[in-house]
């Protein structure tokens, strides 16, 4: 009965048959190629009667960069931008030998890469990991002789509280032992109990610092206190989710120290102009300044957010 209904309707251009009407397809109460006409613009039903055209006009295309999202046009991440598009066309060149240029060598410092620039990584955390991801090196008769007892150890350990392995999905928040072990790591160093369910991990800070932004952010009317200079995840991410960056300026002549007065200039100057802030960031170690914040500075900048209801990031 399908294919008859088929050989007797029009020919027509379908782009997709996720276009045909949702729910089920009655071919007697509604023939299919009912469904079809509905499904297709008017102007592909036109070219499928005529075999006089030869070039059929397509539609506009549905993402472009002037009809993308506004607010990821509007984003901005220097760190990856021009000077690194231009690096990156200079290594290729010096790669297929081109003499041209006045060097031959290239070092990215556009991001803290601190093993690009030849420093070598800490062993424990690559060789715990190595062990985690090919456990048949644990049978091996030879794993103390390749590996220290305490990176076999800890290995051991995270497998044994690891259900399915590396490899499988965890919970929201991360591995229940591992965030067990982040909640005594904190306890040990700040003196005060830690509750583990109020830590999650992520796959590196900037994820982290994009999950509270994104909490934060409801609207352009909301702000979020940055250094200048700053890391440019922060800004980013704030014109991404659509919210005001409120940058105060680190004094420079106090090697890069944070000043509450240009602080409260800073937030004084953003309620001015209607935007409520939020949260502070403080990046310490500066970066890129590399600047790091006295105990003094660092209770100062707490009792500020304290006195003006700010989130401390």
């Amino acid at each position: 009965m399908l294919s008859r209904v088929i050989r007797s309707a029009p020919r027509v251009l379908v782009p997709s048959f996720s276009a045909l009407p949702r729910g089920p397809l009655s071919l007697s109460s509604r023939p299919l190629a009912s469904s079809l006409r509905s499904a297709v613009p008017a102007r592909s039903m036109a070219h499928s009667h005529s075999h006089s055209h030869s070039h059929r006009a397509h539609p506009p295309k549905k993402l472009t960069h002037d009809n993308m999202n506004e607010q990821v046009r509007n984003s901005e991440y220097a760190v990856r931008g021009e000077l690194v598009i231009r690096a990156t066309k200079h290594q290729e060149a010096i790669e297929k030998g081109d003499k041209s240029l006045p060097f031959n060598e290239l070092i990215y410092c556009n991001i803290g890469n601190p093993q690009q620039l030849k420093q070598k990584p800490i062993t424990f955390f690559r060789q715990v990991i190595s062990l985690c991801e090919n456990p048949d090196l644990l049978e091996s008769k030879y794993v103390n002789e390749m590996f220290p007892a305490d990176v076999v150890s800890r290995a051991r350990a995270l497998l044994s509280s690891i259900s399915g392995g590396t490899g499988a999905y965890s919970g929201s928040q991360g591995v229940p032992a591992i965030v067990q072990n982040v909640a005594k790591f904190i306890k040990e160093r700040d003196g005060h109990d830690a509750d583990p369910s109020n830590i999650f991990l992520t796959d590196g800070a900037s994820v982290g610092v994009q999950r509270i932004l994104r909490l934060l952010i409801r609207d352009e009317k909301d702000g979020i206190m940055i250094p200048i200079p700053q890391y440019p995840l922060y800004s980013a991410t704030i014109a991404l989710y659509g919210g005001s960056q409120v940058g105060y300026y680190l004094d420079e002549g106090n090697d890069w120290a944070m000043n509450v007065k240009e602080l409260e200039r800073a937030l004084k100057a953003a309620r001015l102009r209607g935007v409520e802030c939020r949260a502070l960031a403080v990046i310490n170690p500066g970066n890129p300044t590399g600047q790091v914040m006295e105990r003094k500075n660092m209770e100062e900048v707490i009792k500020f957010c304290h006195d003006n209801h700010l989130l401390l990031l």
